[in-house]
């Protein structure tokens, strides 16, 4: 985190304390230096003895804190009514009251978005910055601004699938061009043969005439009801059938605990085994978070689909992995790092300075 944040804010300095203290004493100085202190919230961090004194400085200091969540438990992380619950009583206003907890991601678009939340809080805690939200924009940042489709794209949604028409709808309203959101209708028939009754769901699609140009996509969206009970059976036939067909699938995660979101080994428990063996989980869900990061998962989706980056003049550029890896470090846009420089020198300030607390 130090590393990308000196990246994304050139001339920051930032203070970490397994690399820059030399002597546990003057600890409050560092803190007193420090014009924000930056708090990674995981598991034990308010029963390290450090980690309780530099936050005994800055209670005592009024510092303002930037609080970044680690929700993961398998990388130390905790439920965050655990962590208010292990703060002691007298500094839990002052850690968790009216602020804005940032969630750390590890995946590099959404992980973009927390460091530009973690650079505007600490930004607004400068002197030159204090008086306002500073607007912040990374060249390649993941958007679904400037996406669209070159040809037309297909997306059949099952009322089986719990939440899924609500997804392919948001997906919808901000592709209008050739892009088409279709809903399957299920219908139960029955047929006799020999005096046994045979059941079988048959699927059609409702107000939709297939065009021989579209590309078509099955979604697939996994929240904590998908594959239960008998609409869950229902989605198993029709997941089974595309798999035989070898349709495309758009594999999408819900998070969002509003939204019915778990974890994705839930999963390996409620997926038929049959489907699970054909190898349904062999491409990696796109993960829907909630704001702000939900703008990323839509992105991430529409980019699955075949969305390539329309760029000024009408020109398209499609977005490969290679082209995100091979993209330039981060950088906070030229504008605002001239203003940067500009407000330091006309206020004489000193520079940025922030501290990283962690019990790492």
């Amino acid at each position: 985190m130090k590393r990308q944040m000196q990246l994304l804010l050139p001339g920051v300095r930032v203070f970490l304390d397994v690399d820059d203290l030399v002597d546990i004493g003057e600890l409050d100085k560092y803190v007193n230096a420090s014009q924000c202190v930056l708090i990674f919230l995981s598991k034990g961090y308010f029963y390290s003895t450090n980690c309780v004194k530099e936050l005994d400085a800055c209670f005592q200091l009024r510092k303002p804190l930037v609080l970044v969540h680690e929700a993961d438990a398998g990388k130390g992380g905790a439920p965050l009514e655990v962590l208010r619950g292990n703060c002691h009583q007298d500094k839990v206003a002052y850690v968790f009251g009216n602020r804005e907890i940032i969630t750390w991601h590890r995946v590099k678009e959404f992980q973009l978005v927390s460091l530009k939340q973690i650079a505007a809080q600490m930004l607004h805690a400068s002197p030159m910055y204090f008086d306002c939200e500073p607007s912040l924009h990374v060249p390649n940042e993941t958007s679904s601004r400037g996406l669209g489709f070159r040809t037309p794209v297909a997306l059949y949604v099952s009322p089986a699938n719990p939440g899924a028409s609500d997804f392919a709808d948001a997906l919808r309203m901000l592709h209008t061009s050739n892009f088409t959101v279709v809903t399957r209708a299920h219908t139960l028939r029955r047929l006799k043969s020999g005096g046994l009754t045979f059941s079988f769901v048959y699927n059609r699609s409702s107000s939709f005439r297939r065009s021989s140009s579209a590309t078509e996509y099955e979604l697939l969206y996994l929240n904590k009801r998908t594959f239960l009970g008998e609409e869950g059976a229902r989605l198993a036939d029709l997941i089974r059938t595309a798999l035989q067909e070898n349709r495309r699938i758009l594999l999408v995660h819900e998070n969002d605990p509003e939204r019915d979101g778990c974890e994705f080994g839930r999963f390996f428990q409620t997926t038929p085994d049959d489907l699970i063996q054909r190898g349904i989980y062999k491409t990696v869900a796109v993960a829907l978070h909630t704001e702000p990061y939900r703008s990323v998962s839509y992105a991430l989706a529409a980019q699955a689909l075949g969305a390539v980056e329309i760029a000024q003049g009408g020109q398209v550029r499609r977005i490969s992995t290679t082209s995100l890896r091979s993209a330039r470090p981060l950088r906070l846009s030229i504008s605002l790092r001239r203003a940067l420089a500009s407000r330091l020198a006309s206020r004489r300030s000193r520079p940025l300075a922030v501290e990283l607390s962690s019990n790492a």
